[in-house]
């Protein structure tokens, strides 16, 4: 995870002076409830893009996705692959 670290000058903007990079891991089991709660947003999103395209929604899609594709992919990309896997 990259994280941009602005200057605190305010006659200097916003631009960006530092990079803070972050290594994240992921424990490989988590709880269902506990993902679409990490998810937040995403969630929603994601479930929402594969009712679009008449596949029916299930919570256990979430668990055939790999922890760290589920929170490192976007919300399209995962629920593209939901959609060509279930339709």
């Amino acid at each position: 995870m990259v994280i941009p670290a602005t200057s605190e000058d305010p006659a200097d903007g916003s631009r960006i002076r530092y990079l803070l990079l972050l290594n994240v891991g992921f424990k490989p089991e988590i709880p269902l409830p506990t993902k679409i709660k990490a998810l937040g947003g995403k969630y929603e999103h994601i479930k929402n893009i594969v009712q679009e395209n008449s596949v029916a929604w299930s919570d256990d899609y979430l668990q055939m996705v790999p922890v760290d594709d589920l929170f490192g992919h976007s919300a399209e990309k995962l629920a593209e692959g939901m959609v060509t896997k279930f339709k």
